[in-house]
């Protein structure tokens, strides 16, 4: 199904079948349960699917806290980065390329630390994303759980949205899309994603999907409720911390 044929009637099904992915061992069992439902539901129009959480550096597998260390060595901000550093970590991805299935085979989305505000500003699709979805980039260099709590994490779903990846750009001129030959050669046109938070909890979730279909605003706001659904699938482990099936 294309996005623009949806109706409620349709994403009334979604919901029913994202709670049918409760009980996934641990947040990243049921993000990837949740990603092979989307994409599947949506084919025809998906490229690539993901989900994405803020999780603390110590708390991750020790082969994604390499990953992070090594990319943050070289961006020249591993003075930046500890234990308690929060780092946008990949929990589930679904795709039309088998490497795009398996978090354990990304080659370079496993973690992007959100050293600083300054850094986090450097990459342009996670600046956008973050800031659209209601997180002012301030909040990373001051990171407080009860200031988190009492912003985001109360509010609403935020919505990310690039209608044109080949075209957009951000204030400072910069495609916010910034892998052109990704987008050329896999033919991405929208991008668009939602954030969720949870109370109590510093962690914010991310559904980001690059289509192959130009999808106009109102229909991706159209999607919203959909990650109420992935929220109370993965509520429970979330609240206490259980984010990963393995920590080797």
């Amino acid at each position: 199904m294309k996005f623009s044929q949806i109706t409620p009637a349709e994403i009334d099904t979604v919901l029913r079948k994202a709670a049918a992915v409760r009980g996934r061992s641990a947040v990243e069992g049921a993000a990837q349960g949740f990603t092979q439902m989307f994409f599947s539901r949506f084919e025809e129009a998906l490229v690539l699917t993901r989900i994405f959480g803020t999780i603390p550096m110590g708390r991750l597998p020790q082969s994604n806290q390499v990953f992070v260390s090594r990319l943050a060595a070289s961006a020249g901000v591993a003075d930046q980065v500890n234990d308690d550093t929060m780092v946008l970590s990949l929990l589930g991805t679904s795709g039309t390329v088998p490497d795009w299935n398996d978090r354990n085979r990304s080659k370079g989305h496993t973690g992007i630390p959100l050293a600083s505000g300054k850094f986090v500003d450097s990459i342009p699709m996670i600046s956008r994303l973050l800031k659209e979805i209601g997180m002012d980039l301030d909040w990373i260099d001051d990171w407080d759980t009860k200031i988190v709590s009492k912003g985001f994490l109360s509010r609403s779903t935020g919505m990310f949205y690039v209608g044109d990846a080949r075209t957009a750009e951000d204030q400072n001129g910069r495609k916010i899309i910034a892998s052109q030959e990704f987008v050329e050669t896999h033919g991405v046109r929208t991008v668009f994603g939602f954030g969720i938070g949870f109370l109590n909890s510093p962690t914010l979730m991310v559904l980001i999907a690059f289509t192959r279909e130009t999808i106009e605003a109102a229909v991706v706001r159209s999607l919203i409720p959909v990650m109420g659904g992935l929220k109370r699938v993965v509520m429970d482990d979330v609240l206490k911390g259980n984010f990963f099936e393995s920590y080797a």
